[in-house]
């Protein structure tokens, strides 16, 4: 036991010197052990989130669905890519610009963005 404590100490002492290479030490089967490992920890998060937002997920899914379906069947991507994102943009909060960095564009309808004419289109 002491060997083996002795010999730890040793590697991390080689580790923080900067005398060995940390990924030196590691082996194939290491890096497969955390991607596993990592994989593990997305997928309880991302089930976590989808269980406590179940009703917006829902929504999302049921709006891109209904998306992909209206362009197959219109054929008409542009159109209704306008449309969808429209859609979009009118389930934001009102009043608010549809991005923190139009903040004063949207406000001002002038200004940094260029004139008010990009706001009637």
């Amino acid at each position: 036991m002491t060997r083996a404590l002795h010999r730890q100490g040793q590697l991390w002492r080689a580790i923080l010197s900067g005398e060995k290479d940390g990924v030196d030490l590691l082996t194939a089967d290491d890096y497969v052990w955390a991607a596993d490992q990592l994989l593990g920890h997305l997928r309880r998060l991302t089930l976590g989130l989808l269980r406590r937002f179940w009703i917006t997920t829902t929504a999302v899914a049921l709006v891109l669905v209904a998306a992909i379906v209206t362009v197959l069947a219109v054929r008409t991507v542009s159109t209704t890519v306008a449309a969808v994102l429209t859609a979009a943009g009118a389930m934001s909060s009102p009043g608010r610009a549809p991005h923190p960095a139009w903040g004063d564009c949207w406000r001002r309808r002038n200004g940094p963005c260029g004139t008010a004419s990009w706001m009637s289109l």
